[in-house]
């Protein structure tokens, strides 16, 4: 990258550090080259591509500090041709520079500041994500345990799956969340770097972080006793503040072909069931 990067079009530049962020570029010496590189290449860039540069997992696990207080400081300026996409990344990379870096955040101008409070404060439309069937599913025994709780909802710039209504003895809230296939590396069981970024941020403010994941889900076939044991016992068990995501020992790329085809044959017959048991439970008014 770096040998070709006066050859980048900002635009390219921005999207390969973007995809590097989001691959869990490990090399720091490689990292520390790019953030020297990166501000004289976002100098070339027009308002509209460098949107697509305040990016929160690339600020939070690739840019140096200088970098990130130049992103910062810059979105302010050029907002204006934002869309409401860019306007929440852009809340969301505050909110980490403001947690993980409070250094670059009480070094911003205080223009800056005031701009990021006022971001925090207005509406910014949203479409959020739909539940899968995992997510669905994994509701519907929670409710069976009688376990009140919301489902899908934005807290602040960060999606939250399920919202336990129950508060923590430390008036901690609780929260899901739901670790599908696409939470982690294709074909592997190791998290994504965005997905343990924002595991870090909720547990730092405030959140006590439950995780489901998809292959765990799917060893319980459609064992309904089991599965709300073992949502019982998750939700039971002690967690230490701000507990980090820690990643488990690789499964072999088989076992998770194997695992994923599983996945797909217990939910397909989760939703049948769910369907025959709604048929059964339909009041046929016909006369």
């Amino acid at each position: 990258v770096l040998e070709v990067s006066d050859a980048l079009r900002p635009s390219d530049f921005i999207k390969v550090t973007n995809a590097l962020a989001a691959l869990g570029l490990k090399d720091q010496s490689l990292r520390t080259a790019l953030s020297r590189t990166a501000i004289p290449k976002l100098e070339e860039t027009f308002a509209q591509p460098f949107r697509d540069a305040v990016n929160p997992i690339t600020v939070g696990c690739l840019w140096s500090d200088e970098v990130a207080s130049y992103l910062l400081e810059r979105f302010r300026r050029v907002f204006i041709t934002a869309r409401p996409q860019h306007l929440m990344k852009a809340y969301e990379t505050a909110v980490v520079c403001r947690v993980q870096r409070p250094q670059v955040w009480h070094g911003l101008s205080r223009e800056a500041k005031q701009f990021y409070v006022r971001l925090s404060q207005r509406h910014i439309a949203d479409k959020g994500r739909d539940p899968t069937s995992l997510h669905w599913d994994i509701s519907r025994h929670l409710a069976d345990l009688g376990e009140a709780h919301r489902n899908a909802f934005r807290w602040g710039p960060f999606s939250i799956d399920i919202g336990l209504d129950e508060l923590e003895a430390d008036e901690r809230r609780r929260c899901i969340m739901v670790d599908g296939p696409s939470s982690f590396f294709f074909g592997t069981d190791q998290y994504l770097p965005g997905k343990q970024l924002r595991h870090q941020m909720l547990s730092s403010l405030g959140w006590d972080i439950r995780r489901v994941r998809w292959d765990d889900w799917a060893d319980m076939e459609l064992d309904s006793e089991r599965k709300k044991s073992f949502l019982r016992e998750l939700l039971d068990e002690k967690r230490p503040v701000a507990e980090e995501l820690v990643q488990r020992p690789e499964s072999s790329h088989k076992a998770m072909q194997d695992k994923l085809r599983k996945l797909s044959v217990v939910m397909a017959q989760a939703e049948a069931a769910e369907q025959r048991a709604r048929e059964e439970a339909r009041i046929d008014f016909d006369i």
